[in-house]
């Protein structure tokens, strides 16, 4: 039961190393635009957020009830809603773009229509 020749069929020639690296280039940088997109909210309205959730944190560390606890966290919710929403309008104003495009805006109808479905 030997075979006679080998169990590969015939080799293919390599394919050269710049014939898709323009595509792949390309790609990347697609890739990385889209990305940059996202980040909308700058860096000081991420802060602001940060030291209003400290001080939410310690208000709520406070509370004896949990009604009271999770109204801490909910008003603290709608405080940050308010520091981003002027900060990424701002942002996206200074830069020329659209609030509201490409991965940024996937990303806010997938999250609308998963609160919208808890909501229900």
């Amino acid at each position: 039961m030997a075979t006679s020749g080998p169990l590969r069929s015939a080799q293919r020639e390599p394919i050269p190393i710049d014939a898709r690296a323009a595509d792949h280039l390309r790609y990347i940088r697609e890739t990385m635009e889209r990305a940059a997109e996202f980040t909308a909210l700058p860096g000081w309205g991420g802060v602001a957020m940060g030291v209003t959730a400290l001080v939410a944190a310690f208000a709520a560390s406070r509370q004896t009830t949990p009604r009271a606890w999770l109204a801490v966290w909910l008003i603290e919710a709608f405080v940050a809603v308010a520091i981003a929403a002027p900060a990424a309008a701002t942002k996206a104003h200074r830069a020329n773009s659209a609030l509201f495009s490409g991965l940024a805006a996937s990303s806010f109808l997938v999250l609308r229509r998963q609160l919208s479905s808890v909501a229900s």
